[in-house]
């Protein structure tokens, strides 16, 4: 699946697929890339009041 998409998309956040695609194909460079990012339910679960506090310790 994962190294499936990445022979048509760059953005991912497997890296077992990257890793796969780049022994496979030995490839020259990296072959997928993603962006720091959370899910939003790990944010708002601990609550309006607490926002900055769950920000923190993920930091």
């Amino acid at each position: 699946g994962a190294c499936a998409h990445l022979t048509s998309f760059y953005g991912t956040d497997t890296i077992s697929g990257c890793i796969l695609a780049e022994n496979y194909y030995l490839a020259k460079k990296i072959a997928g890339n993603s962006i720091p990012a959370t899910e939003h339910s790990t944010i708002v679960s601990w609550g309006r009041e607490k926002e900055c506090d769950a920000y923190e310790n993920f930091i």
